[in-house]
């Protein structure tokens, strides 16, 4: 597993070990805060939010290949095929990076205060805490395809997509003293279900199949 170290270093730890195998160093003050990795396990994407890039890692040579400009405070990253979707918190936008030619295809704004991101083949999904939206981008046209809206007193972070059934699992820390789960269809538009998380500040989430 990768993990981003805000001492300007990505870590590699073997779970199975319980162990650090490989450090990488990144850029003194960059500050990574998110991580993602593609399909294939070569490659990954770096949110540094004070430099306001995104770093690229070959993940068989364990460095780093490019730093890409992004917007300002990017925060979180996701990889769908060949593209990166980097969330800028604190410019109300996402870049998306192409990885074979390590360059901008384009900013794109979104909602007030982006935090999460999901993305699978050609859609990404970001959440906008500041007001209570979730951004569909098409990966194929660069724009924003829906807005869904949760609620003006929502306060979306994390989000993961369950492409077989076509939902996205939305956390929202601040929602009282346990915090609440989101299940959004995005074919319907339709909250469908709100859940108590039963535990205090549900910061972020993975999704398993079975």
């Amino acid at each position: 597993m990768l993990v981003a170290d805000e001492n300007d270093d990505v870590v590699l730890v073997d779970g199975s070990q319980k162990t650090v195998v490989r450090t990488i160093v990144l850029t003194a003050g960059s500050r990574p805060i998110a991580v993602a990795v593609n399909s294939s396990g070569s490659l990954a994407a770096v949110a540094e939010r004070d430099s306001g890039k995104v770093a690229i890692l070959d993940l068989a040579a364990f460095r780093v290949t490019a730093e890409v400009a992004a917007g300002s405070g990017p925060c979180s990253v996701a990889i769908s095929g060949t593209q990166a979707v980097v969330v800028n918190e604190d410019s109300d936008s996402v870049t998306v990076v192409d990885l074979t030619s390590n360059t901008v295809l384009k900013t794109i704004p979104v909602g007030r205060g982006p935090r999460g991101v999901a993305a699978s083949a050609n859609l990404a999904f970001v959440t906008n805490e500041d007001d209570g939206t979730v951004s569909q981008l098409s990966l194929a046209s660069l724009n924003v395809t829906k807005t869904f809206n949760l609620g003006a007193n929502v306060r979306p972070r994390s989000i993961q997509f369950i492409p077989s059934l076509s939902v996205a699992v939305i956390t929202e820390p601040s929602a009282g003293p346990n915090g609440r789960v989101y299940l959004l269809n995005i074919v319907t538009s339709n909250r469908c279900k709100s859940i108590s998380a039963r535990g205090r500040w549900p910061w972020t989430l993975a999704t398993i199949s079975w």
